[in-house]
């Protein structure tokens, strides 16, 4: 796990990232790190959502908010930096508990 794992977002929203080293991958921790994340972004005060963002094509970074329960939420249109992208952002987004 590295980078910016819960970034501010307006309006009460925060955004979870993650990225992992190939070799760590297929054994569940991104998922683990993502949810310890969840329930900390939900402990700042006055978040009432936090939302994780992925390109399309990354099946396997979409598959983490599907099994943490997000809502799979709009796409749109992002730079493409990787010759595999699609120039699309799918956005996953959870609501406080009680929202």
């Amino acid at each position: 796990m590295r980078g910016d794992p819960v970034r501010g977002r307006p309006g009460g929203h925060r955004e979870v990232g993650y990225w992992l080293h190939p070799a760590a991958t297929g054994r569940g921790v991104a998922t683990r790190a993502a949810r310890a994340m969840v329930e900390q972004a939900f402990r700042l005060p006055g978040v009432d959502r936090v939302e994780i963002h992925h390109d399309p094509a990354n099946v396997t970074s979409g598959a983490v908010p599907a099994r943490l329960g997000f809502t799979r939420g709009n796409r749109h249109p992002s730079e493409a930096v990787a010759p595999a992208e699609t120039g699309e952002m799918q956005v996953w987004y959870l609501l406080a508990p009680g929202s």
